[in-house]
């Protein structure tokens, strides 16, 4: 299946192992593409069928399923043409500045934004790959 197909049958979210490790409430939603990711109290792929059965339509798994996630979302960016996307660096205040650029960008057009502090590498590509087609602004961190 190539990438612009996954993404076409993606009508929901992308969901990731490490947002809710373990929870079971994360299986009980209807992913469309689930990334497996080992973490310290779980491994992701243990919940591969579960994701399955739930209704994934693409499952991510195994050694390079982080770098995989992270290729699909770099794909679908590039294909985002009219958005603009606003990245923040730092080490300190990035969620605060985060909430006030996409307060500020709301006003000027459709903003996707990060939920939350999910700034890591599995939070930006989660975000970049949720980010609808029409938005006019992107703030993943």
């Amino acid at each position: 299946m190539t990438y612009y197909a996954i993404r076409r049958s993606i009508k929901g979210g992308v969901a990731s192992s490490n947002e809710r490790t373990g929870d079971r409430a994360q299986m009980e939603r209807q992913f469309h593409l689930y990334c497996a990711s080992a973490a310290t109290n779980a491994d992701g792929n243990d919940f591969i069928p579960a994701a399955l059965e739930a209704g994934a339509a693409k499952v991510i798994g195994g050694d390079g399923a982080l770098a995989e996630l992270q290729a699909l979302a770099r794909e679908y960016r590039r294909s985002l043409k009219g958005t603009k996307v606003v990245a923040l660096t730092g080490s300190a205040g990035k969620t605060t500045t985060k909430e006030l650029l996409k307060s500020f960008l709301s006003t000027l057009g459709k903003t996707h934004a990060t939920a939350g502090n999910f700034n890591n590498h599995l939070g930006l590509p989660i975000t970049v790959l949720n980010c609808p087609r029409d938005a006019r602004f992107l703030v993943p961190f």
